[in-house]
């Protein structure tokens, strides 16, 4: 095989690699800028910021590909504040979850979601939103307290 190729192939496979690992978070929405395309997120707290600035609107859509940990809790404003306009927000593992995506910290005292004055927020553990088990859990693990919640 030639040094071309093998250079091109290399980084394909890179790219892949920072593609894969840099989608822990995906977000859809009916309305708003980002309406139409699927957004790609590291954590909860760029996506419910950009929720809070109007980028997705409507119904949104998010799926959870791969557990990940914050050490900052991801805000929701009330659709109406700002910019904020949604009719419902949907959170749940990717259709094609098999195994338990968690979101957890190990910052003492912080709320991985904060509900600021929204409804209409479903969390919903259930890949697909269809069968029974849950594979989806916030753990908070800080020094010797250990606490987890699965969401069915």
């Amino acid at each position: 095989m030639n040094k071309k190729l093998q250079k091109l192939i290399m980084l394909l496979i890179a790219f892949t690699v920072v593609q894969a690992r840099a989608q822990q978070v995906s977000v859809t929405s009916t309305a708003g800028s980002g309406s139409g395309s699927v957004g790609v997120y590291t954590s909860l707290n760029g996506v419910f910021s950009d929720i809070n600035s109007g980028v997705y609107q409507g119904n949104v859509d998010i799926r959870i590909h791969s557990s990940f940990s914050m050490s900052a809790s991801a805000v929701l404003n009330a659709s109406g504040v700002g910019s904020a306009s949604y009719t419902t927000v949907l959170i749940r593992p990717a259709d094609t979850a098999t195994v338990l995506k968690q979101i957890s910290t190990t910052t003492a005292a912080l709320n991985l979601i904060d509900l600021n004055g929204a409804d209409s927020v479903v969390i919903d553990g259930r890949a697909g939103g269809t069968g029974s088990t849950s594979l989806l859990e916030f753990f908070y693990n800080v020094n010797t307290t250990l606490a987890s919640t699965n969401v069915t």
